[in-house]
């Protein structure tokens, strides 16, 4: 296996890993993460308002580009594995 498809593979594998975590976090962890961005002005606060769309955005942003790398992981392999089945055609008329 030649270190170019080989790099090729780690690429695909990483992207898609990557894609699952940011969409695991996103799912999981949105929320926390608007009340940790908004937090309280002041250490006497003991309460404070986050808004629905920090709350939807710290969810759904890490979502929307975990989906996109887990796609594009799928577009690579895809082509990588039209690139292979071409030259094993190539090389089985020969």
């Amino acid at each position: 296996m030649s270190s170019k498809v080989r790099d090729s593979i780690v690429i695909i594998i990483i992207l898609f890993l990557l894609g699952n975590v940011l969409v695991f976090t996103g799912f999981v962890k949105g929320a926390d993460m608007a009340f940790s961005l908004i937090g309280p002005q002041s250490f006497e606060e003991e309460e404070w308002y986050v808004p629905d769309g920090m709350i939807l955005g710290s969810t759904y942003v890490p979502v929307i580009i975990g989906i996109s790398l887990i796609i594009l992981s799928i577009i690579f392999s895809t082509v990588l594995f039209i690139d292979w089945y071409k030259k094993d055609i190539n090389k089985t008329k020969e």
